[in-house]
This record gives C-alpha cells, sequence and structure tokens, in this order.
C-alpha cells in the first residue's frame, strides 16, 4: 500500500501527488493564499517552487472540488511561511493544496486561519 505524504501548515493541507494536472496555470506568483481574518498569508520563501491554480472552467472546478487551491511543484526543499505559523520546510516533490473545512451541525464552512 502507498503511503500517503501530507504536511499542514495552519488551515493549509499539502498532499503529495504523482504529477500536476494539465487543468492548471502557472502562476508566477509566491502566495499561496491570503488569510481572512488577519490578511497575512501562506509563501513560498524560495524560488524553489512553482505554483499552479486550477483553470477557471466549470466542470474542472467540479472535477477537483472547492477546497483544492491548487498546485505547488517544489523543485528543491523548500519553506512555506506565515507571519501566525513556524515556517514549514516542504520537501522536493508534487502536492496539491487544500484548504481545510470543519464541520458543525449548521453546516459545514471553511477553517479560518
Amino acid at each position: 500500500m502507498k503511503e500517503l505524504k501530507i504536511y499542514r501548515q495552519g488551515d493549509i493541507l499539502f498532499v503529495k501527488v504523482s504529477n500536476i494536472p494539465q487543468e492548471t496555470i502557472k502562476t508566477g506568483s509566491k502566495v499561496i493564499i491570503e488569510g481572512e481574518a488577519t490578511g497575512h498569508k501562506h509563501l513560498i520563501a524560495s524560488n524553489c517552487a512553482e505554483l499552479y491554480e486550477l483553470d477557471k472552467d466549470i466542470h474542472t472546478q467540479r472535477r477537483f472540488g472547492r477546497n483544492i487551491i491548487g498546485f505547488v511543484n517544489v523543485l528543491d526543499d523548500t519553506l512555506i511561511t506565515h507571519d501566525e505559523h513556524q515556517p514549514m520546510k516542504l520537501p522536493k516533490g508534487k502536492y496539491q493544496i487544500i484548504r481545510q473545512r470543519e464541520f458543525n451541525p449548521k453546516g459545514d464552512h471553511y477553517v479560518n486561519d
């Protein structure tokens, strides 16, 4: 059985994948996501990673779901930083980026960071 590799920083999960889907667009940005509460950002702290966002096509959005932020190709071990969390070392590889949701009886919602 293949071991699932997951890394977490605050409300963001990085899940190791074998490839980055064709339905993505390289952004050239270092900002993974900006926090809604304080404006702090999850950032790629080096030039050793490439960030990809999902194509805005409705079929792509349905295929991947609303929790998928995008993907990152880490060319060499790199740090992910955030003002409210410890820096996280993300090893070389390809990762799907997921924004966590939490359940409550009135419905699920995004985890606020």
